[in-house]
């Protein structure tokens, strides 16, 4: 299959054309020096290795670097320095093609949010309680990044935490759910879900 990834910013600044596209519902996020990242929802772990599913493409096309981000990906979000926040939904926390089985390691999204490094090397995980008091993630419903800064509300509680740095900040949630967010650094918007809610950092 053949893919075009169109950049704006606002206008239209480049037209990516890549050949042999492998990655099936993928997300696409744009990456430094005018490279996209690519990242497919899905990926089996095999005993001959994991599927690859994460590829970083130049901005003519070619494939530079292919990597595994684990399964149930729900969000991906990069950073202007090539990091890369990767949200999980429940069979990614959980387990599943593999993943978490008799024959297969734990997951690599058990954690529930993570950040990797420009080469695809994690470097960050969603702490469990007790370091954490919000709770862990069950399932990323909704994730969003301002500059470094990564904000998500999640299942169960759905509790809002800003990461940054690698120090949480939360607030208890209501048991009311968001499948979107939004924020200009010091106020989000929650959307979706049971009803739509407002806060302030």
């Amino acid at each position: 299959m053949t893919a075009r990834v169109t950049l704006h910013s606002p206008a239209l600044t480049n037209v990516i054309t890549i050949d042999d596209f492998p990655l099936a519902h993928p997300s696409v996020q744009p990456l430094p020096d005018g490279r996209v990242l690519a990242v497919g929802a899905r990926a089996r772990w095999r005993q001959d290795g994991p599927d690859r599913n994460a590829i970083i493409y130049s901005a003519d096309g070619t494939a530079l670097a292919a990597e595994t981000l684990g399964d149930g990906i729900e969000h991906v979000f990069t950073t202007g320095t090539g990091h890369v926040w990767v949200g999980y939904f429940d069979e990614g926390v959980y387990g599943n093609y593999g993943w978490g089985g008799p024959d297969g390691p734990a997951p690599i999204g058990s954690c529930g949010l993570a950040r990797f490094s420009p080469d695809l090397e994690n470097d960050w995980r969603f702490p469990h309680p007790p370091d954490n008091p919000w709770g862990a993630i069950g399932d990323c419903y909704a994730l969003n990044v301002d500059a470094d800064t990564a904000w998500t509300c999640y299942y169960t509680h759905f509790p809002i935490v800003r990461v940054h740095d690698g120090t949480l900040t939360g607030w208890d949630g209501d048991g009311e759910a968001a499948h979107a967010l939004i924020t200009d650094g010091s106020r989000i918007a929650l959307y979706g879900g049971h009803t739509a809610l407002t806060a302030t950092a």
